[in-house]
C-alpha cells in the first residue's frame, strides 16, 4: 500500500511531514497574448476598406474626401497592419486565412504580370509585381507562426518554385531581348533571388535540398555574368578581326553590365548562405543580430520615410515643369533630406559593432573561436556596408514606379556610376564608424565620434562650394572635390566615374579597418 505522503497532494500533506513536497515538473509555456495584434489587424482592415473604397470611388468619377494620394495612404498603411498581424499572431485559423491570402497575392501577381491588357503585353506588370511581393511577406508571416510539417513544406516549395520560375523567366528572357530586361527581367531576376533567398532562410543551409539551392544560386549567376561577359566583348572583337561584316550594337552599356551585376548578385548571396569561410560565418551572424534587433528596422523605415519625402519634391518638381533635363535620376539623390540621412543613419548602424562586444565581454569570448582579428573587424564591416546598401533600396523601388506608372523611359545609365561611387563612399564611412567602435565600451561616445566625422566630411562639400565661387582656379578646388563625397555623387549621377575621385575613400577605407585591427589587436599588449 501507497504511503499517504507520496499519494497527499501538496495543499493536503500535513505541515510537519519531514518528506520534501512532490516534484510538480516545470510551469507551461503561455504564448503572447495577440490582443495588441488582433487591434492593429482590426485598425488595417478598416483602413483598407475605407481606402479601396475611396480609389473606386475616384476611378469612377465620383468626388471622395479622401483624395488618391490619402487613399493610396490609407491602403499602404492598412496592408502594413496586416503583416504585422500575420506575424504575430499565432492563432491556427489567422495563420490559415493570412497562408490562403499569400497564395492569392501570388496567383492574381502572376496573372497580372502576363496578362496583356489594351493589347499591351505588360501593361499590369507593376500591379502584379506588387501583388508578388505581397504575396512572399505575407508567407514569411505564415511561416513564422506555422508548426505543421505539412503545410510548412508545402509553403517553402512555393516559394522555392515560384522563385526559380522567376529567376528563370527574367534572366533568360533578359539574355535573349534586352529590351526584355528593363525593367521587366531585371525586376523579376531580383524578386526570384528574394524568393529563393527566404526559400533557403526558412528550411536552413543544414537541409540538403536547401543548400543544394543555395549553390545553384551561385552556379547561375556565374553562368549569367560569363554569358553578359561573353555577348559584350566578343561581336566587338569578331568585327574588329573582320570576321562579321555587320557593325554590333552596343550591348555592354546597359545589359550585359546589369547582368553582370545581377550576376555577381547571385554568386555574392551564394556564398553568403552556403560559404564555411570565417569571416562569412560571421557576416551572416552580424547580419543576423542586426535583424534580430530593432535598429535594422527603425533605421529601414526612417530612411523610407525620407526617400518617400525626397520623391514627393521630385514629382512636385516634374508637375511644375513641363520640361526637365536629363538625367533626371540627380534630383530624387542630390537632396539635403538624403544627406541629412546619412550623417543620422551611419552613426545609428557603426555605434553598436565593435562597443557592444567590448561592454559586454563577448569580444573576448569570440576570439577564443578559430578566428582572429581581421575577420571579425572585416565580418562586422561587410555587414553594416550590406546594411547601409539596403537603406537605399526605396529609391530604386520609386524609380520604378515611376517608370511603370508614367509609361516613359528615363536615363537611368548614371545610377550604374551613381551606384559604384555610393558603395566607395558607404565603405569610407562604414570603415570610420567601426574605428570609432573599437576604441571606447560606449555606444553613445562612438555614435557621437562618426557623427562628428559625417559632419566634417559634410563641411568639406559646403568649403568647396565657397571657395570654387571665390577663385575658381584654385588647386583648393580640386582637392576638396576629391575629398567630398557629395561632389562624388554629383560627378557620378552626371555620368562621369573617375577612378582618382574614388580613390581617396578607398584609401580611407583601408586606413580605418587597418586601424581598427590594430586597436583590437593592441589588447594583447597590455
Amino acid at each position: 500500500m501507497p504511503s499517504r505522503a507520496i499519494t497527499q497532494t501538496p495543499q493536503t500533506r500535513p505541515e510537519s511531514s519531514w518528506r520534501h513536497p512532490s516534484d510538480t515538473g516545470p510551469s507551461l509555456m503561455r504564448r503572447d497574448d495577440p490582443k495588441l495584434a488582433r487591434a492593429i489587424g482590426v485598425a488595417a482592415a478598416a483602413a483598407i476598406i475605407f481606402g479601396g473604397m475611396a480609389l473606386v470611388l475616384q476611378t469612377s468619377g465620383r468626388v471622395t474626401p479622401l483624395g488618391v494620394g490619402w487613399a493610396t495612404f490609407l491602403l499602404t498603411l492598412g496592408i502594413a497592419g496586416l503583416l504585422f498581424h500575420a506575424a504575430f499572431d499565432s492563432d491556427l485559423q489567422i495563420r490559415r486565412v493570412y497562408m490562403a491570402f499569400g497564395y492569392l497575392c501570388l496567383g492574381v501577381g502572376g496573372f497580372l504580370a502576363i496578362v496583356p491588357y489594351n493589347k499591351q503585353p505588360g501593361a499590369l506588370f507593376g500591379q502584379g509585381f506588387m501583388c508578388l511581393f505581397l504575396g512572399l511577406l505575407f508567407l514569411l508571416a505564415f511561416l513564422r507562426n506555422e508548426e505543421d510539417a505539412w503545410f510548412r513544406n508545402l509553403a517553402e516549395n512555393i516559394l522555392g518554385g515560384a522563385g526559380a520560375l522567376m529567376a528563370v523567366i527574367g534572366l533568360v528572357g533578359g539574355n535573349i531581348k534586352g529590351e526584355f530586361l528593363t525593367p521587366y527581367g531585371l525586376l523579376l531576376a531580383l524578386l526570384g533571388l528574394i524568393y529563393l533567398i527566404a526559400f533557403v532562410g526558412s528550411r536552413g543551409v543544414s537541409d540538403n535540398l536547401a543548400y543544394r539551392t543555395g549553390l545553384g544560386i551561385g552556379g547561375v549567376g556565374i553562368l549569367v555574368w560569363a554569358v553578359a561577359l561573353l555577348r559584350s566583348a566578343l561581336p566587338p572583337l569578331f568585327y574588329r578581326w573582320h570576321w562579321t561584316s555587320t557593325q554590333p550594337g552596343d550591348y555592354f552599356v546597359p545589359y550585359g553590365l546589369l547582368l553582370m551585376a545581377v550576376g555577381l548578385l547571385y554568386v555574392a548571396v551564394s556564398l553568403l548562405e552556403c560559404s564555411d569561410w570565417p569571416w562569412i560565418v560571421l557576416t551572416r551572424r552580424e547580419l543576423g543580430s542586426l535583424f534580430y534587433s530593432p535598429v535594422a528596422y527603425i533605421v529601414l523605415f526612417a530612411f523610407a520615410i525620407v526617400h518617400w519625402l525626397a520623391y514627393f519634391l521630385v514629382v512636385l518638381n516634374l508637375l511644375d515643369n513641363v520640361s526637365v533635363p536629363e538625367p533626371i535620376v540627380g534630383r530624387f539623390f542630390l537632396q539635403w533630406l538624403v544627406v541629412i540621412g546619412t550623417i543620422v543613419a551611419v552613426p545609428v548602424l557603426t555605434m553598436r559593432l565593435l562597443s557592444e562586444e567590448k561592454r559586454t565581454g563577448t569580444l573576448e569570448v569570440l576570439l577564443t573561436a578559430p578566428v582572429d582579428e581581421t575577420a571579425v573587424v572585416v565580418s562586422k564591416f561587410l555587414a553594416a556596408c550590406i546594411m547601409y546598401m539596403a537603406m537605399w533600396l526605396p529609391f530604386g523601388l520609386l524609380l520604378i514606379y515611376l517608370r511603370l506608372a508614367g509609361g516613359s523611359e528615363f536615363d537611368y545609365r548614371p545610377l550604374f556610376s551613381f551606384t559604384i561611387g555610393l558603395a566607395a563612399t558607404s565603405a569610407a564611412f562604414v570603415s570610420m564608424g567601426v574605428f570609432f567602435s573599437s576604441l571606447t565600451r560606449s555606444q553613445i561616445a562612438s555614435g557621437v565620434l562618426t557623427c562628428a566625422g559625417m559632419i566634417v566630411l559634410t563641411i568639406i562639400f559646403l568649403v568647396n562650394s565657397v571657395v570654387s565661387s571665390s577663385s575658381p582656379s584654385s588647386a583648393w578646388v580640386t582637392v576638396l572635390k576629391h575629398v567630398s563625397y557629395i561632389d562624388v555623387w554629383i560627378d557620378t549621377l552626371d555620368g562621369r566615374l573617375l577612378p582618382r575621385q574614388l580613390l581617396f575613400f578607398l584609401s580611407m577605407t583601408v586606413i580605418w579597418l587597418f586601424g581598427s585591427i590594430k586597436v583590437l589587436e593592441a589588447r594583447k599588449w597590455a
